[in-house]
């Protein structure tokens, strides 16, 4: 008897061990399901302002972003700057340039080795997508924010990755729809699936203070120098026919100069980023864009993918009209009898 309650006695140890040991391993899956192991900072440039509008996104393994940081906050320091933050809409001087030189140097090494990207997704308000609409922009920043992001997560990071989203909160954007673009990005993105992958992992999604973080400065410069590559185009060339002109020993008429000192700086951070990667960019492009979206500084210029590719828009009564809207809206008019 006492050997039949010892073996029962073990018996039972061991199926406490086990049921122990499968509630250990299915809590250390579940937290590695939701612990993210890569992180994306975007940032924004005149997102309702102007004819071109941009995001940009820099994204990184989790564990990276410590020394990213680092190595941007070293970038400041050893530049001098007391500024709190860089950003492209502020105030220009030469420092200011330095510095944002400077920090397309310190990516671009980090981006060659493979530590990080950065895409940017650059939009017209003139082409047919939004040309002759009443354009809602924080929706339309939605959409193209979901684009950005889908091409980031899908296409350029392991299948296995869990993500940890940061946006800048914006002016002119409340709590309640920041908080609605992040939600429904998230939301979408959950249900992509691609080769060998079932879903894209979201564990968590949030605002952030553009001041507490060197890397959504980043995307800001990126955002505002990709903005303006295509809203000063031209003018970029003649700057650069002026600077070609001045290190001549040619006796040659130097083109008439019509740009302002602000964007004699941005100019030279421009002109500086296409110096950085000249096999990755279409040289003869107005303004910047990728050759190939692999490279790991990527530019692209949206283009309407199919006729009734449309931005959402209000009509006179205030309702927002959106892409799916209209395509339902379509579906409810074709007419199914037979013959």
């Amino acid at each position: 008897m006492a050997n039949s309650a010892s073996r029962i006695s073990s018996r039972r140890s061991a199926l406490y061990l086990t049921s122990s040991s499968v509630v250990v391993e299915t809590r250390k899956k579940a937290r590695n399901m939701t612990t993210p192991t890569h992180i994306a900072f975007s940032d924004e440039s005149r997102w309702n302002l102007g004819r071109y509008r941009s995001i940009s996104v820099v994204s990184m393994r989790a564990d990276h972003h410590r020394e990213v940081e680092e190595l941007l906050e070293r970038v400041f320091q050893q530049e001098g700057s007391k500024a709190r933050e860089f950003k492209w809409s502020g105030r220009w001087h030469k420092p200011r340039m330095r510095l944002a030189k400077c920090l397309v140097d310190a990516v671009s090494r980090e981006a060659s080795r493979d530590q990080l990207r950065v895409d940017t997704i650059t939009w017209d308000m003139q082409d047919a997508r939004h040309r002759d609409l009443a354009v809602d922009d924080v929706e339309n920043f939605g959409v193209m924010y979901f684009q950005v992001m889908k091409h980031v997560l899908l296409r350029r990071w392991p299948k296995e990755a869990v993500w940890a989203l940061r946006l800048d909160q914006k002016r002119g954007f409340d709590r309640e729809a920041l908080d609605r673009v992040l939600t429904s990005t998230a939301a979408r993105l959950r249900t992509l699936a691609s080769p060998g992958r079932a879903i894209t992992q979201v564990s968590s999604v949030s605002p952030v203070i553009s001041s507490k973080y060197r890397t959504v400065q980043v995307a800001d410069l990126f955002a505002g120098v990709a903005a303006f590559s295509w809203e000063y185009g031209d003018e970029h060339r003649r700057w650069r026919r002026s600077r070609t002109v001045s290190l001549t020993l040619l006796p040659v008429d130097p083109p008439e100069v019509s740009w302002t000192d602000k964007n004699d700086l941005r100019h030279g951070v421009l002109g500086h980023l296409r110096e950085q990667c000249p096999k990755s960019l279409i040289q003869k492009s107005v303004g910047l864009e990728t050759a190939r979206p692999l490279s790991p500084i990527n530019f692209w210029l949206y283009r309407p993918q199919h006729h009734r590719d449309k931005a959402p828009f209000r009509e006179p009564g205030g309702r927002i009209v959106r892409a799916r809207d209209r395509d339902r809206s379509q579906a409810s008019k074709i007419d199914f009898r037979v013959g």
